[in-house]
Order: structure tokens, then C-alpha cells, then sequence
């Protein structure tokens, strides 16, 4: 009886007791384990094994992370450097406490890391200057590269210098031939190069010491090509308008213009005009595809009957160098010679066209272009030496890689009126359909000449589209060609 009155009374005074006094007198009943101190540097994996764990709570998440593993154990991960508690309550009942302190990497542990990462550097030093690593040396690229990779996952800081032949080597690396290596002190230079790139390595040379040259000169000229695609045309002079090209009636003799799309840019009523080809041809406005544009009308003229092709010659020359297509002939010239002698030289007649490109490295086209029409007149003859009659023009343009140059005029209509007296250029493949032309004899159409050069080179969409018209000829030549059929070699 006395037992239960006291029972009584204890749960009498529990009731009376504040929550937060009860939780107290609890944690001082029952014997509290004191907290374990776990310390970490930052990116330190640790496994604790305090059995069987039931839940586990973390003061701030940020620091450490968590993960329940079999076997009663837990992966704690540092993610940042400061102080949290970690308490596990056990499925036992028991409960275990610790308090994780996380620090910045350990400097003598990386340090150790860090000589393992860069033993095969040679010439490179590490020390310790407080909690810092200090990397110092001379390195290549490639050693550069592995510490930047070090100095991602380390607190580094890389006081190395590149290898002169590293320096080179990134000066140089335009220079697709040429090699740099370190050999010693020197920076060796080899390779072949051309004479511009040679003024590159001189200038190279006097920039950095000791700088070993051992390049030789290439026996072929690396300078680009120039690939020039010419067509001779006959055009009705009203569609010539229509192409967005018009030649000022004010102009005496050849003319010149871009081949440009002047109907869509021009403003109502705004005049076209030509430009002399005796005088510097400006550069004009080129807009994107013009060639392709261009090239579309001008089939589209000759499908309609507006136009004739008369010959469509492609023309390629390195850049400062010369391109000559011909459509005549050459007649015997007598000259006199020395000690009353006479030579034979031979004079060239027709349509006579000259370029001579360069290629800068903008895909900018600077050419002088030469155009001539000349043909035999007995009237002018001298003795037994024939007389020529020429029309000649020649100008400067800068053109755009697939731009087209118009010219046009290079024929007198009235030279083409009295046909009978030209027997030298009715037989002449551009002139003579020209001449028996009715429309040209009338002025109602006119020779025009277009030029549209590209810059030729292995990646240039000409030389792409030129190996896919070849890769497709061939295709079909080899499915014409039946399967048992004897190839001759």
C-alpha cells in the first residue's frame, strides 16, 4: 500500500514539472556518452562503424555529408572547411554523438600528392609558404597544362614559366610546316617555309634568344591559287538591264562594272551606271551569293534565247602570277634582224584576255585584267609585214572571292557590220558567231565578259564541289559500263 502511494505521488509530480525541467531530470538519470571529435580536411572520406544505425541527424549539411552502408557503418564526406555535430541513434536503443571539425587540406599530404603528380617535370620545385603550395620552374606545354589540371583540385600557386620553345611554338603555329623543339637552351626551329614565312621566323629571331634556325627553303611556292571562272556571252542589251547592269551611254569604249543585285538595292529612279575599264574600277558592294545569283540569270538568259554562250573557260594562276586565254591565232611577222637578216616573230590576234591575281589572306582578290580584240587589216599593211587592228583595255579591281567583274563594249558594232571584210575573224570560235549575229550587227546585243574568281585552296568550297563532280562522273562512268565488259589500260 505504501509503495503504490508513493508511485502515485511521482507521476503527481511529473505532471506539475515543466516539459523542459522533465527532459532535463531524463538526461540526468540516464549517463550520457560524452561526444567523439572527428577531424577531417576538406575532401577526406571517413567511415564510422557504430553498428546498426536507425537515423542520423546533421547540424549543417553544408559541411559533411551522410551515407548509411551495410554492416552498421557510415561514409561521412567533408564538403566544407568548419564545425558541425553528427548524432546516430542506434536500433539498439544507444546513441552516439561527434563533433566533426573539417580544415583545409593537409599541406604536407598534398605536397606529397602533388610531387607524385610532377615527377616527370623536370626542373620544377615545390614548397610550402603557410597553408600554400608554390610551384616553381621552367615547364613545357604539356607540363603547363598538367599543373593548371593540379591547381583545379589543390590550393596552388604556380609561379612557373614557359619553355622559350613553347613561346615559339605558339608564335609559329601558323607555319603548318614548321617544327619547334627544345634542345638544351636553344629553341630549334626546322621545317620548310616559303619566303614570307621566312621574313615570320627573321623577325622571330630577333624577338627571342637563342633561337636555333635550321628551316630551309621549300622548293615549291606554297602561295595560293587562283581558280577564275570566264564566260563570253552574247547579251540582248535589254536583259543586260535587267541583270541589274547597265552601261552610261556617256562612256566611250569598254566598260566595266560588279555584277551586283542593283534592282533590289537601288532606290526608285536611282540610275546604274558602268565605270570606265580604262580607269580604276571601284570596289563596290558585293552581297552574299551574288556568283551563284548571277550565274542563275545567266543560264535563265540563255534558256529564254536573251543570251548566247559563246565560251566558258576556266583560268587558275598562283596568287602573283598570270593567266592568258586566247580565242584567234598568231600570224608570221617578218622583223628585220642584224647583218641585213630577218627574223619571224609571231603576233597573237582574237580575243586576248590577261589576269594576273593576288590573294590576300582576307579573301580579298586584287587583279589587273588585260582584255584585247585585234585582228589582220591588209590596209594597214607595211610592206610585206600585215597590219593589226586592236581595241585594248586594262584595269585594277578588288573583288571579293566569288565576286564576279562584268566587262563589256570591247567590240565596235560597226566593225562588225562589214562582215566581208573581216575573213580573219569569221573563223575565230567567239568572235565569229558574234559577228554573224544579226542582233550584235544592230547594236540590239553585245559581247560581255564575266569573271568570277575564287581563292583555290584544299578547303575552298570550289575545290569541294570540283571533287564531288568528279567523285559523281565517275560514278556514273563506272554504272555505264557493263560489269563483264573488257577495260582497256
Amino acid at each position: 500500500m505504501e509503495n503504490a502511494m508513493k508511485k502515485n505521488a511521482m507521476n503527481l509530480t511529473r505532471l506539475s514539472l515543466p516539459a523542459g525541467l522533465l527532459l532535463l531530470l531524463a538526461m540526468l538519470a540516464s549517463p550520457a556518452r560524452a561526444a567523439d571529435v572527428l577531424r577531417l580536411y576538406l575532401g577526406d572520406m571517413h567511415v564510422l562503424k557504430p553498428g546498426a544505425i536507425s537515423r542520423v541527424a546533421v547540424g549543417n549539411g553544408k559541411i559533411i555529408s551522410t551515407s548509411i552502408l551495410e554492416g552498421g557503418q557510415l561514409l561521412v564526406l567533408a564538403e566544407a572547411v568548419g564545425d558541425t555535430e553528427l548524432r546516430l541513434w542506434l536500433e539498439g536503443g544507444g546513441e552516439r554523438r561527434y563533433t566533426i571539425s573539417v580544415s583545409e587540406q593537409d599541406p604536407g599530404r598534398a605536397s606529397s600528392e602533388m610531387r607524385s603528380a610532377l615527377r616527370n617535370l623536370p626542373g620544377v620545385t615545390l614548397r610550402r609558404v603557410g597553408g600554400n603550395i608554390v610551384v616553381e620552374g621552367v615547364v613545357n606545354e604539356e607540363g603547363e597544362r598538367l599543373i593548371q589540371q593540379i591547381a583545379g583540385a589543390y590550393k596552388l600557386i604556380d609561379l612557373t614559366t614557359k619553355n622559350q620553345d613553347s613561346l615559339v611554338a605558339q608564335v609559329l603555329e601558323s607555319l603548318p610546316d614548321v617544327r619547334v623543339r627544345q634542345v638544351g637552351k636553344y629553341a630549334v626551329i626546322e621545317g620548310a617555309v616559303s619566303k614570307h614565312e621566312r621574313t615570320v621566323i627573321d623577325k622571330v629571331k630577333q624577338s627571342f634568344k637563342n633561337v636555333l634556325d635550321l628551316t630551309h627553303e621549300s622548293r615549291v611556292d606554297g602561295k595560293k591559287m587562283v581558280y577564275m571562272k570566264v564566260q563570253f556571252t552574247e547579251f540582248n542589251t535589254s536583259r543586260l538591264d535587267e541583270l541589274g547592269i547597265n552601261w552610261t551611254t556617256s562612256i566611250n569604249g569598254p566598260s566595266a562594272a560588279f555584277a551586283k543585285n542593283f534592282l533590289a538595292q537601288r532606290d526608285a529612279g536611282a540610275p546604274k551606271t558602268g565605270t570606265p575599264l580604262d580607269g580604276l574600277v571601284g570596289s563596290g558592294i558585293g552581297y552574299f551569293g551574288i556568283a551563284t545569283a548571277i550565274s542563275s540569270q545567266i543560264n535563265l538568259s540563255v534558256s529564254n534565247g536573251d543570251a548566247l554562250l559563246l565560251a566558258s573557260p576556266t583560268l587558275s594562276a598562283r596568287s602573283g602570277g598570270k593567266a592568258e586565254f586566247l580565242s584567234g591565232g598568231e600570224v608570221p611577222v617578218p622583223v628585220p634582224g642584224p647583218n641585213l637578216t630577218t627574223t619571224i616573230e609571231y603576233k597573237k590576234f582574237g580575243i586576248i584576255l590577261k589576269v594576273e591575281p593576288q590573294a590576300g589572306d582576307d579573301g580579298t582578290i586584287l587583279a589587273k585584267v588585260a582584255t584585247e580584240i585585234s585582228n589582220v587589216d591588209q590596209s594597214l599593211a607595211v610592206g610585206n609585214s600585215p597590219g593589226f587592228r586592236s581595241r585594248k583595255a586594262s584595269t585594277e579591281v578588288s573583288l571579293k572571292s566569288g565576286q564576279t567583274l562584268v566587262i563589256s563594249g570591247l567590240v565596235n558594232h560597226e566593225l562588225a557590220k562589214d562582215i566581208s571584210g573581216l575573213a580573219g575573224l569569221r573563223d575565230i570560235p567567239i568572235l565569229g558567231a558574234l559577228f554573224r549575229s544579226s542582233n550584235f550587227r544592230n547594236a540590239r546585243s553585245d559581247l560581255v565578259i564575266f569573271i568570277t574568281p575564287y581563292i583555290y585552296d584544299p578547303d575552298s568550297e570550289v575545290n569541294r564541289e570540283n571533287i564531288a563532280r568528279a567523285a559523281e562522273l565517275r560514278s556514273r562512268f563506272l554504272k555505264s559500263i557493263d560489269e563483264d565488259a573488257d577495260i582497256l589500260d
